[in-house]
């Protein structure tokens, strides 16, 4: 698994702040069935560098 460095994470923290609102535009999972165009609200970014719940 790939961990973002300190430098990234403070660029994804950013660029996507708690409440911000996103958009699927693609995804290359054959097994979710999450539309293109779905969205939702980020509730943060992890230490990895992934949203979090």
């Amino acid at each position: 698994m790939l961990f973002a460095n300190e430098k990234e994470l403070k660029r994804l923290r950013r660029e996507f702040p708690a409440g911000c609102r996103v958009v699927l535009d693609e995804m290359d999972d054959p097994y979710t069935k999450i539309p293109v165009g779905s969205q939702g609200e980020c509730r943060g970014v992890d230490d990895a560098g992934r949203e979090c719940d």
